[in-house]
């Protein structure tokens, strides 16, 4: 009888939140959708693969003019190059050569000899840098791509004095948000069977996604989110997840010299603006921009704040 029970209120339970799913991924649908019929990821150029210290090879995709201001673009974490499509266009619009490169593990990139270790990121940047010319960079990272950033004022500090010359860092963070008891679990589930199935579940998928998103993205900004997520293997999200929580470059911090423009949503939960405000408060040179209703995905959401910050960089 008892094992009758708990199969019956297992039932409900799965019924009720069915039908949660359901009802939040019409109302996700019936917002007002900005970039309905728009391809949202990825722009075209020229690949091309690069080998870090380690021997990761990090691919790169290069477009625009060959002789125009250089950028380049730094993915967050479970995303891929493609999530600079919208700024990507704008810049290449605008005459600037664009140079995106997928992080180890993500996109079409390798993991290296040292696996997935936050530093290595900027070894891996680093590597990039070099392998262009040798006219000034203004370097954007995105969530993990601030990053990478940092990684690169820790471990090549004079790459970042001499090629570049302004950074821009949307949605930044510079140490882990694991103290919270409800991060700490978060550790506990990356990566299991029953989050793999659950993330593979595309309604649940998206609705879960737009917890990333501002009160406005729409359902098209959304799936594209999601789909970028569903590309991340289960090594990557295990274990630079888990890095993501515990790790602590504040010690690079005070070599972080070049010119900095911060920008974050105000609506962003995973990397909120208070982050960004002390990020400001410890760089030689930061500005800060607060984005109102943005979320995390600034690239996506507000592509056209982060294209203004490279131009009025020149």
């Amino acid at each position: 009888m008892r094992s009758k029970l708990l199969a019956m209120g297992a039932a409900a339970s799965s019924g009720l939140i069915s039908l949660a799913v359901r009802r939040s991924h019409a109302r996700l649908r019936s917002l007002p959708d900005a970039y309905q019929g728009q391809a949202i990821l990825g722009f075209d150029g020229d690949v091309r693969y690069v080998e870090s210290s380690d021997g990761a090879r990090i691919k790169v995709i290069e477009a625009g003019a060959s002789d125009g201001p250089l950028t380049v673009l730094v993915h967050g974490f479970v995303s891929t190059a493609a999530a600079w499509g919208l700024v990507g266009r704008r810049l290449i619009e605008a005459g600037h050569r664009v140079v995106a490169l997928e992080q180890r593990g993500h996109g079409d990139s390798a993991i290296g000899r040292s696996g997935h270790h936050l530093p290595s990121l900027g070894d891996d940047l680093a590597a990039v840098i070099q392998s262009l010319d040798d006219r000034p960079i203004t370097l954007v990272g995105h969530s993990m791509g601030t990053v990478s950033a940092f990684a690169l004022a820790l471990r090549h500090p004079r790459i970042l004095d001499d090629r570049v010359e302004h950074f821009v860092g949307a949605s930044a963070l510079y140490r882990g948000r694991g103290k919270p008891l409800a991060l700490e679990l978060k550790k506990h589930v990356l990566y299991t069977q029953a989050y793999d199935w659950a993330r593979r579940q595309r309604p649940l998928g998206i609705v879960c996604t737009k917890g990333a998103l501002g009160p406005h993205a729409g359902f098209t900004a959304t799936e594209a989110v999601y789909d970028m997520y569903l590309e991340a293997g289960p090594a990557v999200i295990e274990h630079f997840g888990r890095e993501l929580l515990t790790f602590d470059f504040t010690h690079a911090l005070p070599a972080f010299k070049v010119p900095t423009t911060l920008l974050v949503g105000s609506a962003d939960n995973r990397t909120p603006p208070s982050i960004s405000r002390d990020i400001a408060r410890r760089l030689p040179a930061a500005t800060m921009l607060e984005l109102p209703n943005i979320g995390h995905m600034t690239p996506v959401e507000a592509p056209e704040a982060i294209a203004d910050a490279v131009l009025a960089a020149r």
